[in-house]
């Protein structure tokens, strides 16, 4: 059976966007109104099989996409995404993608190229953790925790110092969190090697 990851595939994440300023009231980009979204900009994570091949044209309640790697070469693949704006707690605002598939409409924050554009659910696809035993996310959590303090990842080297900046508060739940995980881990090889 082959696994459909999220990661197989190019992806626009509506966050990348806003942040590189290219999601504002009622703008394109390009001289044809049209810019090429490229490898920075999606999310394709290494993929061999797929260039990112969106050109994006954005205006201010829904931007065009343009698969340029559509079948036939004279007529690119041209889907209307609608974009959606919430308003935050202290000001501004959060833009969401709406899944183009009539039947969907969910409100996403990343679409996939997977036979057209559509977001994960529509496209059918799961996360590489999800498929993961108790004993690597264990361990990932643990890695993640002690790389976000600016440490090693190296469960062997001591636990990393508060960074400078951060609560003590924040610093003690991640110390307890990374504990609690690390414990697994260190019972789960015990158990493996019979100790």
């Amino acid at each position: 059976m082959t696994k459909n990851l999220t990661e197989d595939y190019c992806s626009l994440n509506v966050k990348v966007l806003k942040r590189r300023g290219m999601i504002h009231m009622g703008t394109s980009f390009g001289p044809s109104g049209f810019v090429y979204v490229s490898d920075s900009l999606c999310g394709n994570n290494g993929s061999t099989e797929f260039d990112c091949f969106f050109r994006v044209k954005i205006y201010r309640n829904h931007i065009v996409l343009k698969d340029t790697r559509a079948v036939s070469p004279g007529s690119p693949l041209t889907t209307v995404v609608e974009l959606e704006r919430t308003p935050c707690t202290f000001g501004g605002e959060r833009v969401w993608f709406r899944c183009p598939i009539e039947k969907c409409g969910r409100r996403v924050t990343v679409l996939f190229l997977k036979n057209g554009i559509r977001c994960r659910e529509c496209a059918c696809l799961k996360y590489q953790s999800q498929y993961l035993s108790r004993y690597d996310r264990s361990l990932r959590k643990c890695q993640s925790i002690r790389l976000e303090l600016r440490g090693s990842a190296n469960l062997l080297e001591d636990f990393p110092a508060r960074p400078k900046g951060m609560r003590w508060a924040r610093y003690l739940r991640l110390q307890v969190r990374s504990t609690r995980a690390e414990e697994f881990c260190w019972a789960n090889v015990a158990k493996r090697f019979h100790l």
